[in-house]
C-alpha cells in the first residue's frame, strides 16, 4: 500500500504540473514571458544546453530514488517509526501539491483578469510566494518517502529537496527583483 501511495503522488504531481503548464502556455497574460524565455534559449550555447540537460537529468534520477526506495521490500522491514515517517511523507507531499495547485490556480485566473497587476489576495495575502512553498513541501514530503532506504540511499533521498530548496530561493529572490521593478507603481 505504500508504495502504491508513493507512486500515486509521483503521478498526481506529473498529471498536475504537465496540465497547468500547458494551460498557462496558452495564456495571453503569459505570452510575453514565454517569448523572452524562448529568445534567452535561442541565444544560449551549446555546451549551456547540454549543462542544463545534464543538471536536469541528473535530478531527474535522484527525484525518483524516494520511489525505487518506497517500492522496494525496505518499507516492509523497516522499523515502525521509519515506517510512519515515510506516511507521514506522503501526507506532507499531498498538502504541498494541494498549496502548490491552489496558489498556481489562483495566480492564473488572476493574471487573466489584471495581467499588470500583483496577485495580492487569495493564497497570496498569506505568503509572498505559496506556489514554491508547496513545491518545497512537496519535496520535503518526497525525500521522507525514502527513510528506509541504506544510510547513502536516505542521503541522496535528501539531497535533491536542498537543490529545489536552493533552485526555489534563488528563483524567488529574481521574482522579487522583478516584482520590484514591474510593480513600484502600484498602489
Amino acid at each position: 500500500a505504500f508504495g502504491l501511495a508513493c507512486c500515486s503522488m509521483y503521478a498526481a504531481y506529473g498529471v498536475r504540473l504537465t496540465t497547468f503548464l500547458m494551460r498557462r502556455q496558452d495564456e495571453d497574460s503569459y505570452k510575453p514571458r514565454f517569448e523572452l524565455l524562448q529568445l534567452k534559449s535561442d541565444m544560449m550555447g551549446i555546451s549551456s544546453k547540454f549543462a542544463i540537460v545534464m543538471g536536469v537529468s541528473f535530478s531527474q534520477a535522484l527525484y525518483a530514488l524516494p520511489l525505487a526506495v518506497a517500492t522496494s521490500s525496505s518499507p516492509l522491514r523497516a522499523r515502525p517509526v521509519l515506517k510512519a515517517i515515510g506516511w507521514a511523507g506522503v501526507g506532507i507531499a499531498g498538502i504541498g501539491l494541494l498549496i502548490e495547485t491552489l496558489a498556481d490556480e489562483q495566480k492564473l485566473a488572476a493574471k487573466r483578469e489584471a495581467p499588470r497587476l500583483p496577485v495580492m489576495d487569495g493564497l497570496f495575502s498569506y505568503c509572498r510566494h505559496p506556489n514554491y512553498f508547496g513545491e518545497f513541501l512537496f519535496h520535503c514530503g518526497i525525500s521522507c518517502m525514502g527513510i528506509s532506504g541504506t544510510p547513502i540511499q536516505v542521503a541522496a533521498c535528501v539531497f535533491p529537496t536542498f537543490f529545489m530548496a536552493f533552485t526555489l530561493k534563488n528563483s524567488a529572490a529574481r521574482s522579487d527583483k522583478e516584482a520590484d521593478h514591474r510593480y513600484r507603481n502600484c498602489d
